[in-house]
């Protein structure tokens, strides 16, 4: 009875070794494989945000438009159009054709009488510019009772600030900008003490027009 019973001892105990053995394997695996998730997803993550960057930083190019009265910068695709001078017209002319895009400078002549479709208010402060957002269309938050019949014009205000709706085209994209200097004027005055009144339109003809063409022209512009 003895001998039988030190048998099935070093038999129970060989048992647990093994189950240990088991045990100490599958651990090891466990570790090894939760290590390899770890690593695994940082290298797939990298790729997309390098491409990203550079696609961004192709579109980027700028050039330089120089005037006597002021500097600004605008995309490559950005021409100067030649105008023909007059009281009335805008002093600089500005177009890119491929983006259907518009810009027009009036300097010491702005127009009274120009209405727009939407706004954005300028402030000008040490002879740089600061902007808002451009505006819904004007249609949807001016009086029409107060339309002239014959012009389809109409006063309105935008930020508390005036100009003149231009209810009859609701339909094109013409942004002015805005002030509390005046209808239709920005009042700059250089470092050098010179002052000029000015006024901008900018039209974007496509679908989802892209007002951070304009934004940028206005935040580079400055005046000599």
């Amino acid at each position: 009875m003895y001998q039988y019973n030190k048998r099935t001892h070093k038999h129970t105990k060989l048992k647990r070794r093994v189950i240990w053995i088991s045990l100490a394997v599958l651990s090891i695996g466990i570790v090894y494989g939760l290590f390899q998730l770890r690593i695994a997803p940082k290298q797939d993550v990298r790729n997309p945000s390098s491409l990203s960057n550079a696609f961004k930083a192709s579109t980027e190019e700028k050039v330089t438009f120089s005037k006597p009265e002021l500097q600004f910068e605008a995309t490559s695709g950005w021409k100067e159009t030649p105008v023909p001078q007059s009281d009335i017209s805008p002093r600089y002319v500005y177009k890119n054709v491929k983006n259907a895009q518009i810009l027009e400078i009036y300097l010491n002549n702005p127009p009274q009488g120009r209405a727009v479709n939407k706004v954005v208010v300028v402030r000008s402060e040490d002879g740089a510019l600061t902007h808002d957002a451009v505006s819904d269309n004007c249609v949807t938050f001016t009086d029409s009772n107060k339309k002239n019949l014959q012009t389809g014009i109409s006063p309105a205000k935008w930020q508390q600030v005036d100009f003149l709706c231009d209810m009859a085209n609701h339909s094109r994209a013409v942004v002015g900008a805005i002030s509390s200097d005046g209808l239709n004027t920005i009042l700059v005055t250089t470092a050098s003490g010179k002052t000029y009144k000015l006024f901008f339109t900018y039209t974007d003809n496509n679908i989802n027009p892209d007002y951070n063409t304009f934004y940028d022209i206005l935040t580079s512009m400055t005046f000599r």
